[in-house]
């Protein structure tokens, strides 16, 4: 049996995807699993063992034509027994790989529509019923070279990290918060690095910040299996620190911690607070936002529960 799972989405949403496919490759029994995606995940995911290969999706741009079935579709879908993708149900890729007729195709739209853990929403292709709960989660153990009950840090300082950016600029707790928060961990002893990519890119940091830039999933999933601590907002970034078994501590705001809380071996702490019944971001609406879920969150809740954290 060979498979073939689809995925487009950013690394947090690709994250929470990994148990599922796990548990799909299980399922149907599959000697080799391919994932179509973007580039870093499936690097990511190959060498955490959760696929056997991957496909570049931006070269591979022919699987979503509709006009006329391209020959070259018909060869790539050729080798593969089964198919799963993680796509809406008129998406193009979905009509193409149900024209071949030897492809078992199964498919799940992207988002739930309930107020389900986005992990047990992906697992329940596999049960009778949405509204499961478990621990289920992404682990990238086989990235590291400890087990993480034995890993210890390799300089004599303890690390926080802190990831201040995401996509949306709505999910963002503000840049002087995490500043003053910064200030509080150096003071408490504590080496403190600023984890920054594409979402950072505006952040204006202050000269004597400890940057990390720009670096490939995989080192950045070893850095911060080694941290003591992480503290970021919602983002991809702190679903990669919760499967590389960091404790941390999660900001949330505009999303639906319900749904998006991220989940990890280690301890997992999500501080939201709303004054409001709605979410900004939920079951694929969007309302308008004017941030009062983060301003609510004051620097000393975050002090509170690093102490807490680290008693």
């Amino acid at each position: 049996m060979k498979a073939l799972v689809y995925h487009n989405g950013s690394l947090g949403d690709f994250l929470t995807t990994l148990p599922a496919i796990e548990k799909y490759r299980s399922v149907i029994k599959a000697d080799h699993l391919t994932l179509l995606c973007r580039k870093p995940l499936g690097e990511l995911a190959v060498r955490a063992g959760y696929a056997d290969s991957f496909k570049d999706v931006n070269n591979y741009s022919f699987l979503f034509n509709t006009e006329s079935l391209d020959a070259r579709t018909e060869f790539f879908l050729n080798p593969f027994t089964h198919c799963l993708l993680f796509t809406n149900k008129d998406s193009p890729i979905l009509i193409n790989t149900r024209k071949q007729h030897h492809l078992n195709v199964l498919y799940q739209v992207p988002f739930p529509t309930e107020n389900v853990h986005i992990t047990d929403y992906h697992l329940s292709l596999f049960n009778d019923s949405t509204t499961i709960s478990s621990s289920a989660c992404t682990s990238l153990s086989r990235l590291f070279d400890v087990p993480s009950d034995q890993k210890t840090d390799s300089v004599a300082t303890p690390v926080v990290a802190l990831g201040p950016g995401s996509g949306s600029t709505r999910k963002n707790w503000p840049l002087r918060h995490y500043q003053k928060v910064e200030n509080y961990l150096t003071e408490k002893g504590f080496d403190v690095y600023w984890i920054a990519g594409e979402c950072e890119r505006e952040y204006h940091f202050r000269n004597s910040d400890k940057i990390i830039r720009d670096l490939d999933l995989i080192s950045l999933s070893r850095f911060l299996f080694r941290c003591t601590l992480y503290i970021g907002n919602d983002s991809g970034i702190t679903h990669l620190a919760a499967a590389s078994h960091c404790p941390l501590i999660a900001i949330f705001g505009a999303s639906n911690p319900r749904i998006w809380a991220p989940r990890g071996s280690a301890r997992v702490k999500c501080i939201f607070k709303s004054p409001y019944e709605n979410y900004c971001q939920t079951y694929g609406q969007n309302f308008d936002c004017d941030q009062e879920c983060l301003k609510s969150v004051q620097v000393e809740d975050i002090i509170e529960e690093i102490n807490s954290f680290l008693r």
